[in-house]
């Protein structure tokens, strides 16, 4: 059976809903909304959402109109070998917050923060069947970078 694709953007219609627009592949000035640390994995479960803009709470707006689930989370590994990565994501969370230091962050003090990331919009289908959009971290950026480079 193919994949129907369009019903990532139609979502759960109803006479009451019209159907979100799909995120474009673009960086965004993104909120942490929560972070959760798979200590056994080493990786940070982060859930965001667009913080200003066009498409400012996003996900916010995807979960009401919808009803699913929530679809605005990266991942984030702090293992040895994606440590250059981890560093980057953290110093462009201090980069785009004044007066916010790394200096004993913990997973905690980075919510509430904001910061530049590339989202990309990937259609996949469940096992279930259903088929979906999930949206990946392209890239980590300053949230200025963002601001100037990328103006709505």
């Amino acid at each position: 059976m193919p994949i129907d694709w369009e019903s990532i953007y139609r979502g759960a219609e109803s006479e009451d809903r019209a159907p979100m627009e799909l995120l474009p592949s673009r960086p965004f000035v993104c909120r942490i909304l929560e972070i959760e640390d798979n200590e056994d994995r080493q990786f940070w479960k982060i859930m965001i959402d667009i913080a200003e803009g066009k498409w400012a709470n996003y996900f916010n707006k995807l979960l009401e109109n919808e009803g699913t689930y929530w679809q605005g989370y990266v991942y984030q590994s702090y293992s040895k070998y994606a440590m250059q990565y981890f560093m980057n994501f953290t110093k462009c969370v201090a980069d785009s917050n004044e007066g916010f230091t790394l200096s004993g962050a913990t997973a905690e003090s980075f919510v509430g923060r904001v910061v530049g990331i590339h989202l990309k919009p990937e259609p996949y289908r469940t096992q279930s069947g259903y088929d979906r959009t999930r949206y990946k971290m392209q890239k980590v950026m300053c949230a200025d970078t963002v601001r100037a480079k990328y103006p709505e």
